[in-house]
């Protein structure tokens, strides 16, 4: 910091003393903070390389790769992670489309409805029609075995789409007036002026749902019967048993 130098800074002396236990204490609670998210990677790790490993180790005993080369080997879970892949990137791509949209539509002042739909998008966010229900709307719009019954209702989410707009609402009002002075359509101010301008709430809400597609494994059963095909079939959860020898 600006008129510390390197021998002040983890001095007890008058003045510096206060500073100094902040510094201790605040790197001494980062440093436990850090061996608690790095300590269960580094076990797992070493458990997928050891077959002798039980219990908490953090150093393979012995190295072997033979599980890293059955999941290399095995061409049946190709198909299933690339259906994992395919779904999560065009879940992705289509619900920043929909989520976009909808919210540049909510922050219409001029719109008659616009604060009732938002309303009506915010009760959805609290009260879910649960399972049933969505089985059912899948069902009569024909979508049983179909891709999209997993990419359309994954993708799209209440609060994702109140999270776009109250970001689309904090953009200056004045800059659609200059473009609307200028000729430009209300499409052209969405796609000219406001996606530009949210890079920050794009990339966020991208991430949020491409995370929420490729964790997803409760809706997947709803939407496929048992009789699916391989192609539909989602991404095993990775709990893949391999034989281990005693230690």
């Amino acid at each position: 910091m600006n008129g510390i130098n390197s021998k002040d800074r983890f001095s007890f002396a008058k003045g510096y003393r206060a500073r100094t236990i902040f510094l201790i204490f605040d790197i001494l609670l980062l440093g436990i903070l850090m061996c608690m998210m790095v300590l269960p990677l580094l076990k797992v790790i070493v458990d997928s390389i050891d077959p002798t490993s039980y219990g908490v180790r953090l150093w393979p005993r012995k190295i072997d790769f033979s599980a890293y080369e059955m999941i290399l080997t095995t061409s049946s879970l190709y198909r299933p992670f690339l259906v994992s892949v395919l779904t999560t990137v065009v879940g992705t791509v289509t619900g920043l489309f929909i989520i976009t949209m909808g919210a540049y539509v909510l922050i219409q002042k001029d719109m008659p409805g616009h604060v009732l739909m938002g309303r009506m998008v915010l009760f959805t966010m609290m009260f879910s029609g649960g399972m049933i229900p969505t089985y059912l709307t899948i069902k009569n719009l024909g979508l049983m075995n179909n891709m999209l019954a997993v990419i359309i209702p994954c993708s799209v989410s209440a609060y994702n789409t109140i999270l776009m707009r109250s970001f689309f609402a904090s953009i200056p009002n004045e800059l659609f007036e200059s473009a609307t002075i200028d000729g430009c359509s209300p499409f052209g101010c969405f796609w000219r002026i406001m996606l530009p301008l949210s890079k920050p709430a794009l990339a966020s809400v991208g991430l949020f749902i491409a995370v929420g597609l490729w964790n997803e494994y409760m809706h997947r059963p709803t939407a496929m019967s048992i009789c699916t095909s391989s192609f539909t079939s989602p991404t095993p959860t990775g709990r893949t048993s391999r034989s281990r020898s005693a230690p």
